[in-house]
């Protein structure tokens, strides 16, 4: 076997795996040159140059994450809250810088949960009507919005006044 075949036979290879990306269902890529996005590929397949630009993927539905926070309520009580939410992530635009678009939504859902919280008395916070799960439903955050709402717990935490 001449040194050209053994090049051929293992380079080519190696370099179509470094250079094709392929996405998965439910997501989309994104190519990202210099740490904003450059490219938004049409398919499910695309090719990047393996030094200047990196893929990343982008959810293209909701996923669920799950979000704890801990307060007070209006009334002062210390609570611990435990959500799970559907988070659809708003899609990428060609120019911006790249952040990861599930870790900026759980920044700002921790965030909207902790306001919710801090927002009720603790007699409301399981409402149907004026709880957790109707206030957080449907609402906009940076960079997506909610589009589920499973409040898994509430905990009030029991203590001296002041000891949390």
């Amino acid at each position: 076997m001449s040194l050209l075949t053994v090049v051929l036979v293992i380079g080519v290879p190696v370099l179509v795996l470094g250079v094709v990306r392929l996405a998965m269902a439910g997501e989309r890529l994104v190519v990202v040159r210099g740490g904003r996005i450059a490219r938004l590929p049409r398919h499910r397949v695309t090719a990047v140059l393996p030094v200047a630009e990196q893929v990343r993927r982008w959810p293209a539905r909701s996923i669920a994450a799950t979000v704890t926070a801990r307060t007070r309520t209006a009334d002062g009580a210390d609570v611990r809250a435990l959500v799970t939410l559907d988070l659809l992530p708003d899609p990428p635009v060609r120019g911006e810088t790249y952040a990861d678009p599930l870790a900026r939504l759980e920044a700002s859902a921790e965030q909207v949960l902790t306001g919710a919280l801090a927002d009720r008395v603790v007699g409301q916070l399981l409402d149907p009507v004026a709880g957790l799960a109707p206030a957080l439903a449907d609402l906009p955050l940076a960079g997506g919005r909610i589009t589920g709402v499973d409040v898994e717990e509430v905990d009030v935490l029991l203590g001296p006044p002041g000891s949390a």
